[in-house]
């Protein structure tokens, strides 16, 4: 299996996240761009948690659109910094993936890059900040699969889709409050 690479087409990578709310002391449901997602899976311990919510109907197999919330209650670090050390990474593991990194306003951070493997192209935003003391990351993923004949008109509705809904998403993640984390361990709906 070949390295995930960028997709061509990059233009447009100042990106972010669409209309995210979470209903007050609910962990298990949020409301993005118009959907509802529900906690499918999360894990984790005292250092660092994950949840990971997906739409009605999707499964990780195959999904459209994923958000994930990510807590790293053991570190003290800054946004900025766990963003870093997210783009080191991502050069160690995908050195020709181009992206966008940008400050954010006060203690936030975005980076938003496009990977593409065999079968699928996907676009990651996330959004570093602090909750409580801990940094906190907040990630929109939103996948096309193409196959050999159609590689071109997806990526082409991949760009026009990002095109079309960058600035709100943008816009409304990096002003949402930062949800709770669910604790209790809960494995992938089968």
């Amino acid at each position: 299996m070949r390295r995930m690479q960028i997709i061509g087409i990059l233009t447009i990578l100042l990106v972010g996240i669409t209309g995210i709310s979470f209903a007050k002391g609910d962990t298990a449901n949020i409301r993005f761009a118009g959907k509802k997602y529900t906690l499918q899976y999360n894990v984790g311990n005292s250092q660092e948690r994950l949840n990971e919510y997906l739409p009605a109907g999707e499964d990780f197999s195959s999904y459209s659109t994923m958000f994930t919330v990510r807590s790293y209650d053991a570190l003290k670090n800054t946004p900025q910094e766990v963003a870093s050390s997210v783009i080191y990474n991502l050069q160690q593991n995908y050195p020709s993936t181009q992206y966008s990194f940008f400050p954010g306003k006060g203690n936030d951070a975005g980076l938003s890059f496009i990977l593409s493997k065999p079968g699928i192209f996907e676009f990651n935003f996330f959004r570093f900040t602090t909750y409580q003391g801990h940094p906190v990351a907040l990630q929109f993923v939103y996948r096309e699969y193409p196959n050999a004949k159609n590689e071109d008109q997806v990526r082409q509705k991949m760009v026009q889709t990002i095109q079309k809904n960058a600035t709100a998403w943008e816009q409304e993640l990096m002003s949402m409050p930062v949800p709770a984390i669910q604790r209790d361990t809960k494995k992938p709906a089968k």
